[in-house]
Protein backbone atom coordinates (compact mmCIF):
# COMPACT_ATOMS: atom_id res chain seq x y z
CA UNK A 1 0.00 0.00 0.00
CA UNK A 2 1.90 3.41 -0.96
CA UNK A 3 1.80 5.97 1.14
CA UNK A 4 -0.61 8.43 -0.01
CA UNK A 5 -3.03 5.15 0.29
CA UNK A 6 -1.90 4.70 3.49
CA UNK A 7 -2.74 8.70 4.19
CA UNK A 8 -6.38 8.13 2.76
CA UNK A 9 -6.63 5.15 4.72
CA UNK A 10 -6.28 7.23 7.66
CA UNK A 11 -8.33 10.10 7.05
CA UNK A 12 -10.92 8.31 5.91
CA UNK A 13 -10.77 6.22 9.62
CA UNK A 14 -11.03 9.99 10.75
CA UNK A 15 -13.97 10.71 8.51
CA UNK A 16 -16.20 7.78 9.95
CA UNK A 17 -14.98 8.46 13.35
CA UNK A 18 -13.38 5.12 13.89
CA UNK A 19 -9.89 5.33 14.37
CA UNK A 20 -9.41 2.41 16.80
CA UNK A 21 -9.56 0.81 13.59
CA UNK A 22 -5.24 0.50 13.18
CA UNK A 23 -5.11 -2.86 11.42
CA UNK A 24 -4.49 -2.41 7.72
CA UNK A 25 -6.83 -4.72 6.44
CA UNK A 26 -9.62 -3.49 8.62
CA UNK A 27 -8.37 -0.25 7.19
CA UNK A 28 -8.39 -1.50 3.46
CA UNK A 29 -12.50 -2.79 3.86
CA UNK A 30 -13.09 0.47 5.74
CA UNK A 31 -11.52 2.55 2.58
CA UNK A 32 -13.37 0.11 0.43
CA UNK A 33 -16.68 0.70 1.87
CA UNK A 34 -15.86 4.53 1.20
CA UNK A 35 -15.14 4.05 -2.14
CA UNK A 36 -18.65 2.10 -2.59
CA UNK A 37 -19.79 5.11 -1.17
CA UNK A 38 -18.63 7.87 -3.60
CA UNK A 39 -18.91 5.75 -6.62
CA UNK A 40 -15.33 4.31 -7.83
CA UNK A 41 -16.29 0.80 -7.74
CA UNK A 42 -13.31 -0.15 -9.14
CA UNK A 43 -10.99 1.30 -6.35
CA UNK A 44 -13.29 0.11 -3.72
CA UNK A 45 -12.34 -3.51 -5.47
CA UNK A 46 -8.79 -2.97 -5.20
CA UNK A 47 -9.62 -1.97 -1.17
CA UNK A 48 -11.81 -4.94 -0.85
CA UNK A 49 -8.76 -7.18 -2.30
CA UNK A 50 -5.78 -5.64 -0.17
CA UNK A 51 -8.07 -6.24 3.11
CA UNK A 52 -8.18 -9.97 2.00
CA UNK A 53 -4.36 -10.09 1.72
CA UNK A 54 -4.63 -8.83 5.85
CA UNK A 55 -6.90 -11.48 6.29
CA UNK A 56 -10.49 -9.81 5.85
CA UNK A 57 -13.00 -11.36 3.70
CA UNK A 58 -13.58 -9.59 0.41
CA UNK A 59 -16.61 -11.46 0.14
CA UNK A 60 -19.30 -9.47 1.38
CA UNK A 61 -17.27 -6.11 0.01
CA UNK A 62 -17.05 -8.00 -3.47
CA UNK A 63 -20.89 -8.62 -3.23
CA UNK A 64 -21.53 -4.99 -2.31
CA UNK A 65 -19.78 -4.04 -5.34
CA UNK A 66 -21.42 -6.03 -7.72
CA UNK A 67 -24.81 -4.64 -6.45
CA UNK A 68 -23.56 -1.41 -7.31
CA UNK A 69 -22.34 -2.20 -11.09
CA UNK A 70 -25.87 -4.39 -11.22
CA UNK A 71 -27.87 -0.83 -10.60
CA UNK A 72 -29.09 -1.93 -7.29
CA UNK A 73 -29.40 0.70 -4.69
CA UNK A 74 -25.96 2.37 -3.55
CA UNK A 75 -25.72 1.37 0.63
CA UNK A 76 -25.10 4.54 3.20
CA UNK A 77 -21.95 4.43 5.13
CA UNK A 78 -22.60 4.79 8.98
CA UNK A 79 -21.53 8.06 9.41
CA UNK A 80 -21.28 9.85 12.82
CA UNK A 81 -24.42 11.81 13.99
CA UNK A 82 -22.33 14.38 14.37
CA UNK A 83 -21.43 14.93 10.49
CA UNK A 84 -23.24 15.35 7.12
CA UNK A 85 -22.60 13.29 4.71
CA UNK A 86 -20.78 14.97 2.22
CA UNK A 87 -22.86 16.52 -0.55
CA UNK A 88 -20.51 15.23 -3.10
CA UNK A 89 -22.23 12.00 -2.43
CA UNK A 90 -24.94 11.01 -4.63
CA UNK A 91 -28.00 9.70 -3.37
CA UNK A 92 -29.54 7.41 -6.46
CA UNK A 93 -33.15 6.57 -6.24
CA UNK A 94 -33.42 2.84 -5.67
CA UNK A 95 -34.59 1.02 -9.37
CA UNK A 96 -35.76 -2.16 -7.67
CA UNK A 97 -39.10 -1.79 -4.29
CA UNK A 98 -40.11 -4.78 -3.28
CA UNK A 99 -43.67 -5.38 -3.19
CA UNK A 100 -44.41 -8.85 -1.56
CA UNK A 101 -43.31 -11.88 -0.21
CA UNK A 102 -45.60 -15.29 0.10
CA UNK A 103 -44.98 -18.77 0.97
CA UNK A 104 -44.82 -21.49 -1.89
CA UNK A 105 -43.08 -24.87 -0.59
CA UNK A 106 -46.05 -26.23 1.07
CA UNK A 107 -48.29 -25.38 -1.71
CA UNK A 108 -46.34 -26.40 -4.21
CA UNK A 109 -45.62 -29.95 -2.94
CA UNK A 110 -49.55 -30.15 -2.43
CA UNK A 111 -49.95 -29.39 -6.41
CA UNK A 112 -47.01 -31.53 -7.14
CA UNK A 113 -48.77 -34.56 -5.61
CA UNK A 114 -52.09 -33.29 -7.09
CA UNK A 115 -51.67 -33.72 -9.98
CA UNK A 116 -49.21 -36.95 -9.59
CA UNK A 117 -52.28 -38.68 -8.53
CA UNK A 118 -54.45 -37.39 -11.38
CA UNK A 119 -57.19 -35.64 -9.28
CA UNK A 120 -56.70 -32.10 -11.19
CA UNK A 121 -57.15 -33.61 -14.61
CA UNK A 122 -60.11 -35.55 -12.96
CA UNK A 123 -61.54 -32.62 -11.50
CA UNK A 124 -61.22 -30.45 -14.74
CA UNK A 125 -62.64 -33.13 -16.99
CA UNK A 126 -65.36 -33.40 -14.58
CA UNK A 127 -65.86 -29.61 -14.61
CA UNK A 128 -66.09 -29.51 -18.24
CA UNK A 129 -69.12 -31.41 -19.03
CA UNK A 130 -72.61 -32.56 -17.23
CA UNK A 131 -75.42 -30.22 -15.51
CA UNK A 132 -74.60 -27.90 -13.47
CA UNK A 133 -70.92 -27.28 -14.28
CA UNK A 134 -68.99 -24.53 -13.30
CA UNK A 135 -68.14 -21.97 -16.20
CA UNK A 136 -64.70 -21.96 -15.88
CA UNK A 137 -63.56 -25.51 -15.76
CA UNK A 138 -59.55 -24.55 -14.66
CA UNK A 139 -60.68 -22.14 -12.48
CA UNK A 140 -63.01 -24.15 -10.14
CA UNK A 141 -60.35 -26.83 -10.19
CA UNK A 142 -57.73 -24.24 -8.85
CA UNK A 143 -59.87 -23.21 -6.02
CA UNK A 144 -60.96 -26.44 -5.08
CA UNK A 145 -57.14 -27.01 -5.12
CA UNK A 146 -56.54 -24.39 -2.63
CA UNK A 147 -59.33 -25.49 -0.16
CA UNK A 148 -57.50 -28.54 0.37
CA UNK A 149 -53.89 -26.71 0.55
CA UNK A 150 -55.66 -24.65 3.31
CA UNK A 151 -57.06 -27.42 5.20
CA UNK A 152 -53.72 -28.96 4.96
CA UNK A 153 -51.48 -25.62 5.60
CA UNK A 154 -53.63 -23.41 7.18
CA UNK A 155 -56.74 -25.09 8.40
CA UNK A 156 -59.75 -22.37 8.72
CA UNK A 157 -63.08 -21.28 7.62
CA UNK A 158 -64.05 -20.79 4.04
CA UNK A 159 -64.16 -16.85 4.31
CA UNK A 160 -60.65 -16.72 5.87
CA UNK A 161 -59.56 -19.64 3.23
CA UNK A 162 -60.28 -17.34 0.74
CA UNK A 163 -58.33 -14.49 1.90
CA UNK A 164 -55.88 -16.68 2.68
CA UNK A 165 -55.65 -18.04 -0.66
CA UNK A 166 -56.17 -14.66 -2.16
CA UNK A 167 -52.97 -13.09 0.02
CA UNK A 168 -51.22 -15.56 2.29
CA UNK A 169 -49.86 -17.96 -0.30
CA UNK A 170 -49.20 -18.44 -4.01
CA UNK A 171 -51.10 -20.88 -5.95
CA UNK A 172 -50.31 -21.51 -9.42
CA UNK A 173 -52.59 -20.51 -11.58
CA UNK A 174 -54.99 -19.07 -8.73
CA UNK A 175 -54.98 -14.89 -7.58
CA UNK A 176 -57.92 -13.43 -6.27
CA UNK A 177 -60.23 -15.92 -4.49
CA UNK A 178 -63.87 -14.99 -2.99
CA UNK A 179 -65.73 -16.98 -0.60
CA UNK A 180 -68.77 -17.17 -2.96
CA UNK A 181 -66.09 -18.87 -5.46
CA UNK A 182 -65.13 -21.51 -2.85
CA UNK A 183 -68.85 -21.95 -2.11
CA UNK A 184 -70.13 -22.38 -5.68
CA UNK A 185 -67.14 -25.07 -6.11
CA UNK A 186 -67.95 -27.15 -3.24
CA UNK A 187 -71.95 -27.36 -4.38
CA UNK A 188 -70.45 -28.41 -7.74
CA UNK A 189 -67.94 -30.74 -6.03
CA UNK A 190 -71.10 -32.44 -3.96
CA UNK A 191 -72.96 -32.72 -6.78
CA UNK A 192 -70.19 -34.74 -8.29
CA UNK A 193 -68.89 -36.36 -5.43
CA UNK A 194 -69.61 -39.92 -6.59
CA UNK A 195 -68.24 -39.90 -9.79
CA UNK A 196 -65.14 -38.03 -8.85
CA UNK A 197 -64.63 -40.89 -5.90
CA UNK A 198 -64.51 -43.46 -8.27
CA UNK A 199 -62.31 -42.23 -10.79
CA UNK A 200 -59.80 -40.73 -8.30
CA UNK A 201 -60.29 -44.49 -6.86
CA UNK A 202 -58.84 -45.53 -9.86
CA UNK A 203 -55.97 -43.56 -10.71
CA UNK A 204 -54.47 -44.03 -7.06
CA UNK A 205 -55.29 -47.89 -7.40
CA UNK A 206 -53.24 -48.16 -10.46
CA UNK A 207 -50.59 -45.71 -9.64
CA UNK A 208 -49.94 -47.32 -5.70
CA UNK A 209 -50.87 -50.55 -6.95
CA UNK A 210 -53.49 -51.47 -3.86
CA UNK A 211 -54.61 -54.28 -3.00
CA UNK A 212 -58.33 -54.38 -1.94
CA UNK A 213 -58.92 -57.98 -0.86
CA UNK A 214 -59.22 -56.62 2.38
CA UNK A 215 -60.55 -53.73 3.81
CA UNK A 216 -60.89 -52.08 6.97
CA UNK A 217 -63.91 -50.02 7.79
CA UNK A 218 -64.74 -48.25 11.07
CA UNK A 219 -67.49 -44.96 12.07
CA UNK A 220 -66.81 -42.33 14.26
CA UNK A 221 -69.27 -39.44 14.94
CA UNK A 222 -68.71 -35.75 15.08
CA UNK A 223 -70.87 -33.10 17.12
CA UNK A 224 -72.28 -29.43 16.47
CA UNK A 225 -72.93 -26.78 18.88
CA UNK A 226 -76.97 -26.45 17.90
CA UNK A 227 -79.80 -26.63 20.12
CA UNK A 228 -81.86 -28.38 17.47
CA UNK A 229 -81.31 -31.51 14.87
CA UNK A 230 -82.11 -30.51 11.41
CA UNK A 231 -85.74 -31.15 10.12
CA UNK A 232 -86.20 -34.94 9.11
CA UNK A 233 -86.33 -35.55 5.32
CA UNK A 234 -87.01 -39.00 3.57
CA UNK A 235 -84.07 -41.03 3.12
CA UNK A 236 -83.53 -44.28 1.27
CA UNK A 237 -81.65 -47.72 2.45
CA UNK A 238 -78.08 -45.66 1.88
CA UNK A 239 -79.14 -43.02 4.44
CA UNK A 240 -79.05 -40.32 1.53
CA UNK A 241 -81.77 -38.08 0.62
CA UNK A 242 -84.58 -40.25 -1.06
CA UNK A 243 -86.47 -38.94 -4.42
CA UNK A 244 -89.89 -40.69 -4.51
CA UNK A 245 -88.63 -44.06 -6.33
CA UNK A 246 -86.29 -45.42 -3.53
CA UNK A 247 -87.60 -43.54 -0.37
CA UNK A 248 -87.75 -45.56 2.87
CA UNK A 249 -90.82 -44.72 5.10
CA UNK A 250 -88.74 -46.21 8.32
CA UNK A 251 -85.56 -44.04 7.34
CA UNK A 252 -86.94 -39.90 7.45
CA UNK A 253 -84.15 -38.60 9.47
CA UNK A 254 -82.19 -34.95 9.88
CA UNK A 255 -78.93 -34.97 8.56
CA UNK A 256 -77.79 -33.44 11.59
CA UNK A 257 -79.70 -35.64 13.97
CA UNK A 258 -79.28 -37.20 17.73
CA UNK A 259 -77.71 -40.67 18.51
CA UNK A 260 -75.60 -42.26 20.08
CA UNK A 261 -72.13 -39.65 20.38
CA UNK A 262 -69.01 -41.04 20.60
CA UNK A 263 -67.53 -37.96 21.93
CA UNK A 264 -69.50 -38.12 24.92
CA UNK A 265 -72.13 -35.63 23.60
CA UNK A 266 -75.63 -37.48 23.31
CA UNK A 267 -77.33 -33.84 23.92
CA UNK A 268 -75.83 -32.39 20.57
CA UNK A 269 -76.87 -33.35 17.23
CA UNK A 270 -74.02 -34.79 15.29
CA UNK A 271 -72.85 -36.88 11.89
CA UNK A 272 -71.73 -40.68 11.76
CA UNK A 273 -68.70 -40.66 9.23
CA UNK A 274 -67.20 -44.09 8.16
CA UNK A 275 -64.14 -45.01 6.39
CA UNK A 276 -63.00 -47.70 4.54
CA UNK A 277 -58.93 -48.02 4.07
CA UNK A 278 -56.62 -51.05 2.59
CA UNK A 279 -54.46 -53.13 4.87
CA UNK A 280 -51.51 -50.68 4.06
CA UNK A 281 -53.86 -47.70 5.63
CA UNK A 282 -54.75 -46.23 2.58
CA UNK A 283 -58.14 -44.87 2.16
CA UNK A 284 -60.51 -46.02 -0.07
CA UNK A 285 -63.84 -44.45 0.53
CA UNK A 286 -65.01 -42.23 3.09
CA UNK A 287 -68.86 -41.33 4.02
CA UNK A 288 -71.24 -39.31 6.30
CA UNK A 289 -74.44 -40.64 7.57
CA UNK A 290 -77.46 -38.74 9.75
CA UNK A 291 -76.08 -38.61 13.36
CA UNK A 292 -79.26 -41.28 14.43
CA UNK A 293 -77.17 -44.01 12.08
CA UNK A 294 -76.38 -47.17 14.33
CA UNK A 295 -73.19 -48.92 13.76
Amino acid sequence: MTASASEEVLRALEETGRPDLAHVGVAARELGHIRVRLGDTEGAEQAFRRAHEYGISPGPGMSLVRSVLMGLVLPTVSWPAHREVPRCIPDPAPRLAFRESRPYGGAYVLDALWQRLGIGSIVAGLASSGRGRPRDAAAAERVLFGLVANRALAPSSKLAASGWMSRDVHIDGLSEVTDDACYRAMDWLHAVRGELEKQVYFAVAGLLDLEVDLLFFDTTSTYFELEDADEEVARNWRGEKASADDADPDDAAGFRAHGKSKDSRDDLPQIVIGLAVTRDGIPVRCWCWPGSTSD
